[in-house]
């Protein structure tokens, strides 16, 4: 499945906190890949201009974003990042890794989010995780439509200054990317309407931080201080064993991260397995992503 699809959608220009907003100068465009789904648009023109890019590797609320531009530089890694979806309620600390985008080197900020700006830190959550410690509570709590229609702006704020992007309703958008990652899952030859009515998906059995260490780390990369992001689905049989590995994105310029990581969840990673709302063991999928971060 490969596909490209343009999108117009109006953006005002609303400004936050008193920073000029910076407006879209492209359309989005939604990029049906192999095993992800990416909304890209850019805002602002010349050296000021910021890329955003919104990616879901299957269907969820929560997503990785990518911004690139030279407004981004001097950020450093690891930094304080605040960032807000509409132009109401508390911003959200959010981890975030810094970089570059290859061939160009433009500055790059790679962090999450989920657009109704749940704090994964904040008490309600946490209670939630206390009780499921695997079961990943973010991905059973929702983002309504009207909540995504809402999401006019992005406001990021990092050390010493702010930026906002006038993003116009996420509404269409969003449900652009749905339609997207229900056809990821027919790709990964599972029934996507089963796979959304699923009563439990698959549940590891043993902690996830547990199946990539830190002796684990690749000698050549560690050995010139490289970093790296790779996010990952594993086939889950119906007997909650991992039956394959695929790399969905690989935010590194040594190969070795993406095959060591790979290598090693297949011998690790094991799970309880989905069930339908009948109890009945279905074949599924997990994903889920490595940070390999130099401490």
């Amino acid at each position: 499945m490969s596909a490209f699809v343009a999108m117009a959608l109006a953006a005002p220009g609303t400004a936050a906190a008193g920073t000029a907003p910076l407006t879209p100068v492209t359309k989005w465009w939604l990029d049906y890949a192999a095993d992800s789904c990416r909304l890209v648009r850019a805002f602002g023109e010349g050296d000021g201009q910021i890329v955003a890019q919104f990616i879901r590797y299957e269907p969820s609320d929560h997503f990785s974003l990518i911004l690139t531009g030279k407004p981004l530089a001097g950020t450093v890694d690891h930094a304080p990042v605040q960032l807000r979806f509409g132009e109401t309620g508390a911003f959200v600390r959010r981890p975030a890794m810094t970089g570059s985008t290859s061939g160009k080197q433009t500055p790059a900020l790679f962090l999450t989010g989920r657009l109704d700006n749940l704090d994964p830190l904040s008490p309600g959550v946490k209670a939630l995780a206390h009780q499921d410690p695997y079961g990943e509570v973010e991905a059973r709590l929702h983002v309504s439509p009207e909540t995504e229609a809402a999401a006019t702006t992005l406001t990021l704020r990092i050390p010493g200054r702010a930026i906002v992007l006038a993003l116009g309703s996420m509404g269409p958008p969003m449900a652009a990317m749905r339609q997207c990652t229900s056809d990821l899952v027919k790709e990964w030859g599972l029934d996507p309407t089963e796979q959304a009515s699923l009563a439990t998906h698959p549940r590891p059995r043993t902690n996830p931080g547990t199946w990539v260490r830190a002796g684990d780390y690749p000698w050549g990369p560690l050995a010139s201080g490289q970093q790296a992001i790779i996010s990952f689905r594993l086939a889950v049989d119906a007997t909650g064993q991992t039956t394959a590995c695929a790399i969905q994105s690989s935010i590194a310029s040594d190969d070795a991260f993406a095959k060591t990581t790979c290598e090693l969840l297949k011998k690790r990673a094991q799970f309880e397995p989905a069930r339908t709302p009948a109890g009945k063991a279905v074949a599924s999928y997990y994903v889920n992503r490595v940070l390999w971060v130099i401490p």
